[in-house]
């Protein structure tokens, strides 16, 4: 088992469109897909407040890649993504980093 943490920072004053367009429009596309998000969270404490983190899990590499291979080849992102950035960008960059549970780890 492998999992992905994504870090999402938005564009300046884009928190809330970043928020909005995951939770009502990319989880249900992540569903149809298969993408399996363990959790999302925003910081309560210190900066940066910007960013959404995301935690998902594979099976495998080639699993990771067939995941987002759908996702970021399915129409309905392109429609997604077009609707909501008409006033521009919503997110400015992503960090991913692949992770694997450690022998002691409760989660694997």
């Amino acid at each position: 088992m492998l999992y992905e943490i994504r870090i999402h920072h938005a564009a300046p004053d884009r928190r809330e469109a970043m928020l909005n367009r995951f939770q009502n429009q990319i989880m249900p596309l992540y569903q149809k897909h298969g993408v399996k998000v363990i959790g999302a969270w925003t910081y309560t404490v210190g900066d940066p407040t910007d960013q959404l983190s995301v935690i998902y899990q594979w099976d495998d590499m080639p699993n990771r890649n067939d995941g987002w291979g759908k996702v970021e080849n399915d129409p309905e992102w392109a429609a997604i993504r077009a609707e909501t950035e008409r006033d521009g960008p919503i997110v400015s960059r992503i960090e991913a980093h692949m992770l694997k549970p450690t022998d002691f780890s409760p989660l694997q």
